[in-house]
Formats: C-alpha cells, sequence, structure tokens
C-alpha cells in the first residue's frame, strides 16, 4: 500500500511539470476594434443667377428673408418687379423655374448661369431636356394674317419653339482672362451645343457635361459653371468665344399668344469605377407640328342643281393624330394644325340633302385618291404644310 501511494504522487508531480511548462510559451495577441465601411456620396444641388435684357434677378432684401426682384435699366423687365429665376444652393424641385417668363417680345434675351455643386466625389453629369408642350393658345388676327391656324386642342400646334432660340456653354474659365460664372462665353469656353431654335436643341435626349467621352469628370467638392442664352429671334455664337448677339426681326407674328414650356433634369453619377460611363446619346432630330389644309370645292354639272355646297360634306382626317390616333374633323375646311409625322387617309361623307344627286369626287395636291374608294391618303413629314383638295362634280341622280 505504501508503494501505491508513492507512486500516486509521483503521477500528480509530473502533471503539474507538464501544465507549468505550458504557460512558459511566448506569445502575443494584437485587435483591431470597430473596423468601418462608409459609402461615399453623390449629392448634386444647384443654384441660378438670371439675366434678362440686361437686368439681373437679384435678392434685394437685406435682412435675413429672400425678396428677388428685377435690378437694372432695361425698361423691360420692370425694375423692382417680382422674378423668380435666381436662387441659391439648393435641391430642385417644382417651385424653381429657370425661365418662367409671360410676356415674351422679339429680340428679348436673356441667360442663366447655372452652378452644379456636387459633394465630394468626382462625377459625371448630364442635364435632360424636353419640350412638353408647344401651344397656340389662342389666335388673334395678326397671327391669321401671318399664314397661322386657328387655334385647337393640340398642345403641339404653336410656333414659339421654332421662333425662341438657345444656346449653352460651359462657363469654367479654361483659358485667357475668362472668369468661371460670369455669365459670359469666352474664348476656351465649349458650346455644348450650337445656337439653334428650342424645337431643335431642346428636343429631347441628354446633353453631356462631363461623361466617359471626355474624360474629365465635375469635381468633387467644387462648383462647376453653365451659361445658358436665350433669344426670341435668332441667335449668333461661336465657338472662340464672344457674348451670343440675338436679331428679333426674324420673329414674326406668327407666334403671337404661343406658349412653350419645358422640363430640364440635371442628374450625375460617381465617376470612379465607371470610366465607360456616357449620357443617353442625343440625336437631334427637328420635329415640328404639321400643317394640314383640307380644301373643298364644288362643281356642277347641270345648271338645275340647286341646295348643294361645301357645308354638306364632313371632311375627316384619319391616322397618327397628335399620338392619339382618333379621327379629326375638319370644320369649315380650315387648316389643321398640331399633326404628327405620318400617312392619313382623308375622307367625306355627304349629308344627304338635297338626295337627287350624285356626285363625283377627285383628290389633287398633296393627297391622291386610293383605288376608287373616294378616299384619298398623303404622307404628312414634320413640319410641312400641305394642302389637300377634294373636288366634288355634283350631277343630278338619273333613275
Amino acid at each position: 500500500m505504501k508503494g501505491i501511494i508513492t507512486s500516486l504522487g509521483m503521477i500528480v508531480f509530473v502533471g503539474a511539470v507538464v501544465a507549468g511548462g505550458t504557460g512558459a510559451f511566448f506569445s502575443d495577441t494584437e485587435t483591431s476594434t470597430a473596423n468601418v465601411f462608409t459609402a461615399g456620396a453623390i449629392d448634386l444641388k444647384v443654384d441660378s443667377q438670371q439675366h434678362y435684357n440686361g437686368n439681373v434677378c437679384t435678392d434685394v432684401d437685406t435682412s435675413e428673408g429672400v425678396d428677388y426682384e428685377w435690378v437694372g435699366t432695361s425698361p423691360y423687365p420692370v425694375a423692382g418687379t417680382a422674378c423668380d429665376g435666381t436662387w441659391t444652393l439648393t435641391d430642385l424641385g417644382p417651385s424653381y423655374k429657370f425661365f418662367n417668363f409671360g410676356d415674351v417680345k422679339p429680340g428679348d434675351e436673356g441667360e442663366n448661369t447655372i452652378s452644379l455643386h456636387i459633394d465630394s466625389n468626382p462625377a459625371w453629369a448630364c442635364a435632360d431636356v424636353s419640350i412638353t408642350s408647344n401651344d397656340d393658345m389662342s389666335t388673334v388676327e395678326p397671327e391669321l394674317e401671318a399664314g397661322d391656324a386657328t387655334n385647337t386642342a393640340s398642345t403641339t400646334d404653336g410656333e414659339l419653339a421654332q421662333n425662341l432660340w438657345f444656346v449653352a456653354w460651359n462657363d469654367n474659365a479654361t483659358s485667357g482672362d475668362a472668369v468661371a460664372g460670369d455669365n459670359i462665353h469666352q474664348a476656351g469656353e465649349v458650346l455644348f451645343f450650337s445656337p439653334g431654335p428650342a424645337s431643335n436643341v431642346l428636343n429631347g435626349g441628354s446633353l453631356t457635361l462631363a461623361d466617359g467621352g471626355t474624360g474629365n469628370p465635375l469635381p468633387g467638392g467644387a462648383t462647376s459653371y453653365i451659361g445658358v442664352a436665350w433669344c426670341a429671334g435668332t441667335m449668333t455664337a461661336t465657338t472662340g468665344g464672344g457674348q451670343p448677339t440675338c436679331d428679333g426681326s426674324t420673329m414674326g407674328n406668327i407666334a403671337q399668344t404661343d406658349s412653350m414650356t419645358a422640363d430640364i433634369t440635371f442628374r450625375v453619377e460617381q465617376a470612379r469605377n465607371n470610366e465607360e460611363f456616357l449620357c443617353n446619346p442625343r440625336e437631334v432630330v427637328e420635329v415640328l407640328p404639321a400643317t394640314v389644309t383640307v380644301d373643298k370645292i364644288v362643281t356642277f354639272t347641270s345648271d338645275s342643281i340647286e341646295g348643294v355646297d361645301v357645308t354638306d360634306f364632313a371632311l375627316t382626317l384619319d391616322g397618327p393624330v397628335a399620338g392619339t390616333g382618333d379621327a379629326i374633323l375638319v370644320v369649315d375646311q380650315v387648316a389643321t394644325p398640331g399633326l404628327v409625322a405620318g400617312t392619313y387617309t382623308i375622307s367625306e361623307v355627304y349629308s344627304g340633302v338635297p338626295a337627287n344627286v350624285t356626285f363625283n369626287a377627285t383628290f389633287s395636291g398633296a393627297c391622291s385618291e386610293v383605288g376608287d374608294t373616294g378616299v384619298g391618303t398623303m404622307d404628312v413629314v414634320a413640319g410641312s404644310n400641305v394642302t389637300c383638295t377634294i373636288t366634288n362634280s355634283v350631277s343630278p341622280l338619273i333613275n
């Protein structure tokens, strides 16, 4: 028994030696705590300074309030009256309009200097512009004398978009004595597009302010400037610099009372790891509403026929009408403006009074008969002004 006890004591001792030896190895521990990934931000804010005939829309309130009024010596817009095309750095919304003018006359001109602020990261930038209406709001006598048609319910029957010219440039002072954001197009400041009517240059698509094709994104934490000038008439501007000039003599009475509205959207996208980004390709295609006049003529084969005239025939246009596909009833043979391009059919229905006549319809001008159906057809292109003539030769009905 004594030997057994001694052996157990030795076993315990050896175990203690092994445990003590394990704790003596070299060791170290390093801990990195609170590791963080934080997503960067691309946040665009926009401000604007508006000019009209040399007057400037200015915050005249010297206190902490905001009161924008026209300041300058031009008789119009009247100094001291309210304006709304200037604002400080903000997110855009329905209340921020770069242009909001209700009494534009030939020769009027203006400019907005728009600045884009991107918080911290370089970004590509595009501007999407689209005309939402070009409306002949009403028709006054000078318009009719200038060849305009009677106003219709269409919102695309106006001529203001064709007579209001725009140009835009990079107002960032890349060379010489130019000053960034100075409202003046100067040498080295690239035109985003050449001067042209709104119906061309604002006709949808995207304007490239900076994308992978230009290779130079808008810098983060900095301000980039865009100059946008307009003219009621025609405008000239050169790529070598110089303030655009306006010629109002080309804007005639046909644009009186007309109204144009447009939407302007700025969008930005990160540049880093996105070198191939491009703004949507922009194809500048002039899309002007077409005008069709249906000219109705009635002739008689016999002097004995009475009681038939052009008002006894209801004329109808059918085809791609203002995007609806609905037929248009032609009233009093007046011109029908606001038509989109496409193929139209022209038909007529006789009232039946008097009933003792027959007639033979022939089509001429821009339309031709389809077979022997009494229905005409014509192709209408954008901006065209065409006349279809329907001649009815009326004869006594032979029983």
